[in-house]
């Protein structure tokens, strides 16, 4: 069972706009918390044996609790899976929720079909790379 530590008191982006910077991260670094958990759900829940193991979110962050459906979308193709992400995102996005799928899934396919990126030369670890640059442009530096 999955258990969300905290409950929301905000959006999903909490203290974005705040006038403290570190706040501000500190919120981001929170929404990246939150999408590396529902990551972590659906590759466990994706993985084991139906038969043998279930999983199930237990969180008071409405967000989280809206966004985790999208990942367990089941569609045999691209087409299929937009059609069900449309239906699942009408609730939010109302008439523009089809242009909405039809965006996330071109993103998706131009992100399949193009290789990794890669860091300058000399940074190992990119992703880490990438988040101090990040950091410090919240922070102001």
């Amino acid at each position: 069972m999955f258990f969300s530590p905290f409950a929301a008191k905000a959006g999903l982006f909490k203290q974005l706009r705040s006038p403290d910077r570190q706040r501000a991260l500190t919120g981001i670094r929170n929404a990246a918390w939150d999408v590396t958990y529902l990551s972590d759900l659906s590759r466990r829940a994706m993985t084991e044996p139906y038969e043998t193991k279930r999983f199930l979110l237990a969180t008071a962050d409405r967000a989280l609790a809206e966004i985790a459906p999208l990942l367990f979308i089941d569609a045999e193709d691209m087409a299929g899976f937009e059609t069900a992400l449309a239906a699942r995102v009408e609730p939010w996005w109302r008439g523009d929720a089809a242009a909405v799928a039809r965006f996330a899934t071109d993103a998706m396919a131009e992100a399949e079909s193009r290789p990794p990126p890669e860091g300058p030369e000399g940074v190992d670890d990119y992703v880490g790379y990438l988040m101090g640059l990040g950091e410090q442009k919240i922070l102001g530096g």
